[in-house]
């Protein structure tokens, strides 16, 4: 199973995770005009997100990507049809499909209990996952989720849990990665300071995997 677990947040944040409301301040070290590096997401939306949710979740996923030097574009259609059916080999590999599933296709699609995405398959060439939008929205409705700090509240957003999610899952395809990474997004799951940095954008992938997801977006460019 791939993905970071519902369990596991669960767990984290009853002992003290929060996330700031607030993402609009997250840093982008890497300047967009600079990326030469670019990968397409096209997403499906079979969950019907709010429109103004998904596109929120997508600038926070843009903004991780862009502080590793890469640039993701975002498409609200999945890749055609006639493509998908000419073979996967036609279809660059730097078109990634994100599906975004509501709870009845997730358990038509066979997905076990507690994860919020999966990242399927094996190998460097994979282009497809998974969000499970009904795990965020548990998530984001928590009450438990609710911390103070000084004189504010702060709550975990459904905008920042899938943009999270958006990052994290096409993390594992990027860095043909099956396991998770004991620092940055791609932990398993965060204590308080991590969401805490992550608000802030500082949570992101690690210098190492950022080199990694550069290499790999180069590669399926054919750089």
């Amino acid at each position: 199973m791939r993905g970071f677990h519902r369990s596991h947040l669960a767990q984290g944040l009853l002992r003290g995770l929060l996330m700031i409301v607030g993402f609009c301040g997250m840093t982008e070290k890497v300047s967009a005009q600079n990326i030469g590096l670019i990968f397409t997401v096209h997403v499906s939306n079979y969950a019907g997100v709010n429109s103004k949710t998904l596109a929120d979740a997508e600038k926070f996923a843009t903004a991780v990507f862009r502080n590793s030097g890469v640039e993701a574009r975002w498409v609200a259609a999945p890749v055609p049809v006639a493509q998908r059916q000419s073979g996967p080999n036609l279809v660059p590999l730097t078109e990634i499909r994100v599906s975004i599933l509501p709870k009845k296709i997730a358990e038509q699609f066979g997905f076990p209990g507690g994860a919020v995405g999966y990242a399927p398959g094996t190998g460097a060439d994979r282009q497809q996952t998974y969000v499970l939008y009904d795990k965020m929205e548990a998530l984001a409705q928590n009450p438990a989720y609710i911390a103070v700090k000084g004189p504010q509240f702060y709550h975990v957003t459904k905008p920042v849990i899938l943009g999270m999610a958006l990052a994290h899952e096409i993390g594992h395809l990027l860095l043909n990665l099956e396991s998770h990474s004991p620092t940055g997004i791609m932990l398993a799951n965060w204590s308080m300071n991590d969401l805490l940095e992550a608000s802030y954008g500082n949570l992101a992938f690690t210098t190492q995997q950022a080199e990694s997801i550069r290499g790999d977006v180069a590669r399926r460019m054919g750089q």
